[in-house]
């Protein structure tokens, strides 16, 4: 962090970012619910969700 205040001074915002709590996680318990975190490719991407908290119809498998 030191280093990119350095270089970006008060241009830097830091956030939390609440929407990123599963990014990476497959596998791991939800912090929500405790169940398992799904992790799958999708487009070249990886994907990971709550398949109970995040019950939409985005991922099909």
């Amino acid at each position: 962090m030191d280093v990119l205040r350095d270089r970006m001074g008060d241009d830097i915002h830091v956030k939390i970012r609440d929407f990123l709590k599963v990014h990476r996680k497959g596998g791991q318990p939800c912090p929500n619910c405790g169940g398992k975190i799904t992790q799958i490719n999708a487009n070249q991407r990886i994907t990971s969700y709550c398949r109970h908290c995040q019950p939409g119809m985005l991922i099909k498998n």
